[in-house]
């Protein structure tokens, strides 16, 4: 009689224990067909993993010293022999230089003159790239910056040197805020300024009395003057 209750016993144990395995792989299984934003875990699982294996095949692109303006093989390359002790150069670091490949919209020219540490400013369909520029600008991680005469007022960088191309519109007031934004923030450096134009030079130094820059503010100071007077007059 004890023999056949520990059989009885031993059945009723496997038949608790395969119950719990069912169980189990229930559970498993409904793991796998749980949907997120509809789609299952399993196949995100699958993204997931096609998205590591593309990363791994990711490699790193840089440019060779020699085409990054003063870095030193750059300089044993075009200036052997000159005095380069005070060189500067830019300092793009790998991070900057994922972001700026990673840019939407933005032509891969401008790209590579930013990785060279040249800036330029221009509409550019991405905000981004200014930014970024802007950034390395502020932080004097930039080699250079190239921008047309419209860019030129509010612009202030700690630059101290300056290259005005003879292709440039100027006027007296745009030649002389041009020079205001050399050695903004730096005191006690070495500025230079270089004129492609003498006609620039020339302008620099003659009086002009029809300047356009007048002209605007008197435009402004007048329709201000007016809206003014005119909401006076309404209220007395």
């Amino acid at each position: 009689m004890k023999q056949k209750w520990k059989v009885l016993l031993k059945r009723r144990k496997k038949t608790i224990s395969g119950s719990n395995k069912i169980k189990e792989k229930d559970v498993h299984k409904l793991n796998r067909d749980v949907e997120v934003n509809g789609i299952s875990v399993s196949e995100i699982s699958k993204m997931k993993q096609k998205i590591e294996n593309l990363k791994s095949n990711i490699k790193t692109a840089a440019l060779n010293d020699t085409f990054i303006p003063n870095k030193h093989h750059h300089l044993v390359k075009w200036a052997d022999g000159l005095n380069t002790g005070a060189a500067f150069t830019s300092n793009i670091e790998q991070g900057i230089v994922n972001e700026i490949m990673t840019l939407y919209g933005i032509d891969d020219t401008w790209k590579v003159l930013l990785l060279m540490g040249i800036g330029v400013f221009t509409n550019h369909k991405n905000i981004r790239y200014t930014e970024i520029m802007k950034q390395l600008a502020d932080e004097q991680k930039l080699y250079m910056i190239i921008a047309s005469s419209d860019y030129i007022y509010g612009t202030n960088y700690s630059f101290c040197h300056g290259y005005l191309s003879k292709d440039l519109n100027l006027t007296q007031e745009k030649i002389i805020q041009a020079l205001g934004r050399i050695g903004r923030n730096n005191i006690q450096q070495d500025y230079t300024l270089r004129f492609r134009d003498n006609d620039h030079i020339m302008k620099l130094f003659t009086t002009e009395t029809d300047k356009p820059e007048i002209k605007n503010m008197n435009r402004l100071f007048n329709s201000t003057f007016e809206s003014t007077f005119e909401k006076v007059e309404q209220n007395i």
